[in-house]
């Protein structure tokens, strides 16, 4: 669905409670690198999802670079923490088309007062 709308993802950051084969495959398929928290009995069998043979690999190859990837979660989740601080934390909305419109003017507001606060 992402992809539809032409936005170029990049890297997704998940923790364990998203940690599937299904899940890592889904995030590939549009276009993104799943970078998910690996517990420490996950099997490298794929089962018809090259996504996760992939992901998997990448972690065991080189865990200290997947783990500078995947800490990169918590800078956005610092973000988005700060942001539901400063900002009322729910989306008033009751349409669909208006709550992503709300968000948006949300994270463009934000980026402002980002901007505005790191210029001074």
């Amino acid at each position: 669905m992402i992809s539809n709308v032409g936005i170029n993802v990049g890297e997704m950051y998940l923790d364990k409670g998203y940690l599937s084969r299904a899940n890592a495959q889904l995030i590939a398929d549009i276009g993104a690198v799943p970078y998910i928290a690996i517990k420490s009995n996950v099997k490298s069998k794929s089962n018809g999802y090259p996504a996760w043979n992939r992901m998997v690999n990448m972690y065991r190859e080189n865990p200290d670079d997947y783990a500078k990837h995947y800490n990169r979660r918590s800078v956005i989740e610092g973000v988005f923490s700060a942001m539901k601080r400063r900002m009322q934390s729910s989306i008033r909305s009751r349409i669909f088309h208006n709550q992503v419109l709300e968000a948006i003017c949300r994270a463009a507001v934000w980026n402002a007062i980002s901007l505005a606060y790191h210029m001074v």
